[in-house]
C-alpha cells in the first residue's frame, strides 16, 4: 500500500512502479491530487 505523500512523490512512484512490473505485477495509485499527507 502506498498512500500519503509518499505515494505523490513521482519518483517514488516510478520506481515502485519498476519494481512491480520486473515481478509481473501492476501498480495501482490513487492520483497525487489525493495523496496527501495528513
Amino acid at each position: 500500500v502506498v498512500s500519503g505523500g509518499v505515494a505523490s512523490n513521482r519518483y517514488v512512484r516510478s520506481r515502485l512502479d519498476d519494481i512491480v512490473k520486473q515481478n509481473g505485477h501492476r501498480l495501482i495509485c490513487p492520483p497525487p491530487s489525493l495523496c496527501t499527507d495528513n
